[in-house]
């Protein structure tokens, strides 16, 4: 059996937190999650959400929902970066990793009812708020490669989940 290099390891646990902290905050807010992935050596990530946040979708097939909705979509892109974080990447390489998540949000931006700024610090807040359960995530997505809505949930069941956070 192979030992994983750290440096392979590192990878691995930042896009783990990166695509957690799209999961867990895609469901805190009411969207769909269908499942995040994560490859074995950590190179890739995706999470599948709703349609208007996948960077894949062009701006011009999508019916927009509600501004309100947008924000919610908005704050679940900016989660990934915060995820990052929460796992140790320095900032730079964060943003390098979240910049299509950044890239969709601000196409999304003029359809919500804030300012992407605001809507940034606010999903900081989410993951900092739940930085336990997706840390949970994390560990799941970096041993299976794979969790869906049900195994978020799931993973949450004996922990406090803050109220009053606002989309």
């Amino acid at each position: 059996m192979r030992r994983r290099s750290e440096k392979k390891t590192r990878e691995l646990s930042y896009t783990s937190h990166h695509e957690a902290a799209h999961a867990v905050v895609t469901v805190l807010l009411g969207l769909d999650l269908t499942t995040s992935t994560v490859s074995p050596d950590g190179s890739a990530g995706e999470t599948r959400g709703p349609d208007f946040t996948d960077p894949q979708v062009p701006m011009s097939r999508l019916k927009i929902p509600s501004a309100r909705t947008v924000d919610r979509g908005i704050i679940a892109l900016c989660a990934g970066y915060h995820g990052s974080r929460l796992a140790g990447e320095p900032e730079t390489a964060a943003r390098l990793g979240a910049s299509t998540d950044h890239h969709r949000a601000g196409q999304l931006a003029p359809h919500a009812t804030a300012s992407l700024e605001e809507l940034d610090v606010r999903a900081g807040q989410h993951v900092a708020n739940h930085a336990a359960l997706i840390r949970r995530v994390a560990r799941m997505l970096e041993e299976q490669g794979q969790v869906t809505r049900a195994d978020v949930i799931d993973l949450a069941h004996d922990l406090p989940i803050k109220k009053g956070t606002r989309p």
